[in-house]
């Protein structure tokens, strides 16, 4: 009695007080739909109350009704509950991770249509809009990345055709839908022997780690069932191989650091500040110190050495640099490599110096000019080889990335020093004998220095031209000699080459071809002419692209279209070669390669028979338009998909289309039956309308379309 009149006493003063009262009142309602409500409205105040809520509660523990009593209890269980699961979750909190309160999990439509399956599909993207106006929205992910995004909200010309066939709950481009949490697991769903929730309709997953962020987001916004929901989910998804029994806070504290190592590496590729970085690698440190061998606690040393060295670097104009003696300019490239943005291209392979670059390809798109370090060095040669062989062992960051499986490394000024020696000397100093490998991380550093400054002992006097003229002799150092014999003066040394490619063996000639190609003039057509029978195509097409660039012939190209119709070549033969050789054919153009072209849609080779129906596009005619007619009636695959599983019939009609100017009035869909009923109306077209085509209108046309590369 007592201790009702204090807590009488007590709500007179207290609002909070007050309203728990009253909640606790109506647990002692016969009706179990009131009860049921009333403890709705205790979670409910409990979240209003926030972290006071236990010490309220801990008042009515005691209530002698016993259904009060059970229901204050369960209560508090579950607040304990869910302080442990914050208390867990508060990993988190030291990642520096937009302020999302209020905010709720978005699906957003940027607006990228692909296919899959022959259907069409958008990609999708998960996670908190933070901000939104009308033409721009700021989205951040479940991978811990925020990006700001343009809305796109433009419909594709196919639209009315494919918009049946698309989720019809899902945003459209440049709009997005929001997930109530309480509707999560009816959207996503964990699936077993897999590390993530997938949705039901499109390709939109949330990894273990994600599912994390989720709950952590969830425990924010007050919604703890659900919160509980996702954190089991991700307990499936959070796994580490190497070490599969770890405890589910370890586990999520180390993949939540694997996670932001990865940013930082793919966001040093993309050009972020240094001071964000070393604020990035600190929280890694933070969280897995011991992560790759103390790897954060290093990067975040090296990074502050580099933007200390930044502040007191003055970097030379153009100008400048091109009146600094040789030694110093190398030292102002060196300095550079720091910011150059190399990427790796294939998986697998590797991360190369002088592969393209972000700022590379900015430059291109802008039609100015990027001068890559790496090639400048080269171009240094001899000068730059002590200042190399002294940066083998710079383990300072570059913004270069390599991994074969997504960001592993980025290249250290050692490893950009160790392939620009190489590309200068010619001799291997390390060798990667695994994937993902570099210098500095997993080879013997002391050991390739100690071989470089051995060659450069033995080499170095003697100078450059004496060591490339006699590594000239070899066939397997031809090439590089005389690359480097160009660079160090290409008047000196061109004609001799080039007398070379005119009495070599047929391999070293192979090989010096494609460096000398600029320096090839008319008064050489015969040297290229003598590559007609080369056995080689590559070396064939090499000297076929010369013949038609530089001397106006299409000998090369007739040659070139009789090997494709007489001999087999596999896919091998014809890797990364193909584009270029129809390339060719379309530019030279003359009747004979037509005719060719016309031939080589017989090819038993599906990627030759598809590129000559592509390329008769561009020659209209009556017999090119009757050879692609002659198509129409195959509805064998070819083992190419654009927006479906194309066939034979479906590219010789989209030539056909394109050379006749009728891409609009016969669509070839998606769905299998429309797309054979606009074939079979085309024929149709055609067999009433083929002798009234106004053909010298359509050549002209083509004429105009055509980019010449003569």
């Amino acid at each position: 009695m007592r201790w009702a009149l204090l807590i009488l006493v007590w709500a007179q003063t207290d609002p909070l007080e007050t309203e728990l009262s009253e909640i606790v009142r109506r647990f002692n309602s016969p009706d179990a739909t009131h009860r049921d409500a009333a403890s709705k409205d205790l979670e409910a105040f409990c979240r209003k109350a926030g972290d006071k809520a236990t010490d309220y509660l801990k008042k009515h523990a005691a209530s002698s009704d016993p259904e009060a009593k059970a229901r204050v209890q369960s209560q508090l269980s579950l607040l304990s509950r869910v302080q442990e699961t914050r208390k867990l979750l508060a990993v988190f909190d030291v990642v520096e991770l937009p302020n999302c309160t209020g905010k709720k999990l978005a699906i957003y439509n940027p607006g990228w249509l692909g296919s899959h399956n022959g259907e069409p599909r958008y990609q999708y993207l998960l996670g908190w809009v933070v901000s939104e106006t009308d033409d721009k929205i700021t989205l951040t992910d479940t991978q811990l990345t925020t990006q700001v995004h343009a809305r796109d909200r433009r419909l594709p010309p196919e639209w009315d055709q494919i918009k049946a066939r698309l989720p019809r709950d899902l945003p459209l481009p440049g709009e997005f839908r929001s997930i109530e949490w309480r509707d999560f697991f009816k959207e996503f769903s964990y699936r077993e022997g897999t590390n993530y929730a997938a949705h039901k309709d499109v390709d939109l997953a949330v990894d273990g780690l994600g599912l994390a962020l989720c709950a952590y987001r969830a425990f924010q916004e007050g919604e703890d069932r659900i919160g509980f929901d996702l954190l089991e989910a991700s307990k499936k998804g959070v796994m580490d191989w190497q070490e599969p029994a770890k405890p589910y806070p370890d586990l999520l504290r180390k993949v939540l650091a694997g996670q932001l190592r990865d940013l930082a590496i793919t966001s040093a590729n993309r050009g972020r500040p240094r001071p964000e970085l070393v604020k990035n690698w600190k929280t890694v440190d933070q969280l897995a110190p011991q992560l790759n061998g103390g790897e954060a606690g290093e990067m975040v040393k090296l990074y502050e050495a580099l933007i200390a060295e930044d502040a007191a670097w003055k970097d030379p104009t153009p100008g400048e640099l091109a009146a600094m003696p040789p030694a110093k300019r190398v030292a102002v490239w060196i300095h550079r490599l720091r910011d150059h943005d190399a990427f790796q291209m294939s998986n697998p392979g590797s991360c190369s110096v002088f592969g393209p670059s972000h700022q590379g390809r900015l430059a291109e798109e802008r039609k100015t000019v990027y001068l890559n370090p790496a090639d400048e060095l080269v171009k240094l040669g001899w000068n730059a080889i002590p200042l190399l062989i002294d940066g083998l062992e710079d383990r300072h960051p570059t913004r270069c990335e390599g991994g074969s499986m997504g960001p592993d490394h980025l290249l250290r000024i050692g490893d950009c020093c160790q392939q620009i020696f190489e590309a200068i000397s010619g001799i291997p100093i390390w060798e990667e004998k695994n994937r993902d490998q570099i210098m500095t991380r997993d080879g013997a550093v002391s050991e390739a220095k100690a071989k470089a400054a051995k060659w450069w002992e033995e080499h170095g006097k003697g100078g450059a031209e004496t060591y490339y003229l006699r590594r000239l002799e070899s066939t397997e150092f031809v090439g590089h000699s005389a690359k480097q014999l160009l660079n160090l003066d290409a008047a000196k040394y061109a004609p001799a080459l080039l007398e070379m490619l005119r009495k070599g063996d047929p391999e070293r000639r192979r090989i010096l071809l494609p460096m000398l190609r600029p320096y090839v003039t008319k008064a050489h057509q015969g040297i290229l002419e003598s590559f007609l029978g080369d056995e080689s195509l590559y070396a064939l097409l090499e000297a076929s692209e010369a013949l038609w660039t530089v001397c106006g012939s299409e000998a090369g190209a007739l040659e070139l279209s009789r090997r494709l119709q007489t001999r087999e070549y596999s896919r091998n033969d014809l890797w990364f070669l193909e584009n270029r050789i129809f390339d060719l054919f379309r530019a030279a153009g003359s009747d004979r390669i037509v005719d060719g072209l016309c031939a080589l849609t017989k090819s038993p080779r599906e990627s030759i028979r598809v590129n000559a129906m592509g390329s008769l596009a561009c020659f209209p005619s009556p017999k090119s338009a009757a050879v692609l007619v002659d198509q129409l009636d195959d509805r064998a695959k070819t083992g190419f998909t654009s927006d479906y599983p194309r066939r034979f019939c479906d590219d010789g009609a989209a030539a056909l289309l394109k050379m006749l100017g009728l891409d609009a009035k016969f669509r070839l869909e998606s769905d299998t039956d429309k797309r054979n009923q606009s074939i079979d109306e085309l024929k149709t077209w055609w067999t009433r309308n083929r002798e009234s085509v106004d053909w010298t209108s359509l050549q002209a046309h083509a004429r105009e379309a055509r980019q010449p590369q003569k």
